[in-house]
């Protein structure tokens, strides 16, 4: 049974309207973003996020601490050996009794600004911060747009990665959402295959574009759609271009005649080949990719499972999409499966080595806010962790986009170690 903790409650999301309705009625959400990939960052720490330079002395070595179930034991000690090439290891044990003041107790001990986190388990193992959140989204009914309202709760680990509760994280804090030995073995294994072969040295970016219409609405709203494709172009694909290739899978349904020029079967086959950084941003359920209209094969929790064979050559992944990576309203999962940000990062020898994703309900501003710094330290060689740039995304977001701070800093979530190794 799910332990429910409520730190902070009864948040009235009276910006939805701001954010999220006008990206669903299809109208351009400005933005002043045009980051230059030597922007200042704020990502470093002052050890510069040299975490792997070669002869460091054990005592400047960062701290890594891991807090899991005893039952993980065996799989946590592997990782526990291999990080303890480059990190200041320490394994704390927790249960499901275990409160978030603990959990919170246990990281001021062992962790100094800057250091590494992963939780292992998932809500019921490594309990989650459980986030109330009320607002009004209007949908439209046969031409009519009603209004809905909805309370919703979402699971966060960043008051994990906050020491002084201001919104701004302070470490580098993972989890990885296991239910089985036999699971975080698969994935820890991963980690340190993706390490030893498949850094971002030589990076493949992949743009997948959505749209939030479905085939039968075009001719009622043809302008009802995520532009999802221009913001790639204009703010994400200039910061990573020169440091790699692009590959851009659009959907583009702006009328009946334009047709779907992308689809599920593109992206799978870019994955099975290699993709590097997949960046999926429009619609999308807790299960995966649904109802789109250049998607009708959903790229989803049980589709993923069969089709993905890209075994050694694992990609983060990041959803920029509604709930993908919730952990806690299974209410709403199909045929028993868990959220597509796990299920993708769980795949034996196949799927994701990492995801970055929204457990909540959200909108193109968090994204906006978080999206161009972690982009450019994903491409900038300086940067050596997948932690560093997370971490580094949600500081210089929340600095320039004050107003989406809060939702971004809690949103966001990071489902793997935060200390791979990306250069």
């Amino acid at each position: 049974m799910m332990r429910t903790y409520q730190w902070k409650h009864g948040r009235r999301l009276w910006w939805t309207r701001l954010i999220l309705l006008p990206m669903m009625a299809g109208l351009p959400l400005t933005t002043q973003a045009t980051p230059a990939r030597q922007q200042q960052l704020l990502l470093q720490g002052p050890q510069g996020g040299a975490w792997y330079a070669a002869g460091k002395a054990d005592a400047s070595r960062a701290r890594y601490l891991i807090l899991a179930d005893q039952r993980f034991s065996a799989a946590v000690d592997r990782l526990r050996e291999y990080r303890a090439q480059d990190f200041q290891v320490t394994v704390e044990s927790v249960t499901p009794e275990t409160t978030q003041e603990t959990i919170r107790s246990i990281i001021r001990q062992h962790a100094d600004p800057d250091s590494f986190v992963l939780l292992v388990g998932r809500c019921e193992t490594v309990a989650c911060d459980i986030i109330t959140e009320e607002g009004d989204v209007y949908r439209t009914k046969d031409g009519k747009s009603e209004k809905e309202s909805y309370t919703r709760q979402y699971n966060s680990d960043a008051a994990y990665a906050d020491l002084n509760d201001d919104l701004v994280p302070d470490l580098f804090v993972g989890r990885i959402p296991v239910e089985t030995t036999a699971e975080l073995e698969a994935i820890v294994d991963k980690v340190i295959s993706y390490e030893k072969g498949s850094s971002l040295a030589t990076p493949e970016y992949l743009f997948v574009a959505g749209s939030e219409i479905t085939p039968e609405q075009r001719t009622e709203q043809p302008n009802n759609m995520w532009k999802t494709g221009s913001y790639f172009d204009e703010q994400l694909i200039p910061v990573v271009e020169g440091e790699g290739t692009v590959e851009r899978i659009y959907c583009y349904c702006q009328n009946t005649s334009d047709g779907c020029q992308g689809n599920t079967d593109q992206l799978v086959s870019s994955m099975n080949n290699g993709a590097s950084v997949v960046t999926f941003m429009g619609h999308a359920t807790q299960s995966g990719i649904e109802n789109q209209c250049c998607y009708k094969d959903s790229f989803n929790a049980e589709r993923i499972d069969g089709d993905l064979v890209n075994y050694g050559r694992y990609p983060i992944f990041v959803g920029f999409s509604c709930n993908i990576a919730d952990l806690i309203n299974e209410e709403y999962y199909l045929d028993g499966r868990k959220s597509f940000g796990e299920e993708i990062l769980k795949i034996p020898q196949a799927g994701a080595v990492a995801f970055v994703g929204s457990s909540a309900t959200t909108g193109l501003g968090v994204f906006d806010a978080f999206a161009p710094s972690f982009y450019a330290a994903l491409s900038d060689p300086s940067m050596h962790t997948l932690g560093e740039a997370f971490c580094g995304g949600k500081r210089k977001g929340g600095k320039d986009k004050p107003k989406m701070a809060e939702r971004m800093y809690q949103q966001l979530q990071l489902f793997g170690d935060p200390a791979l190794r990306i250069h």
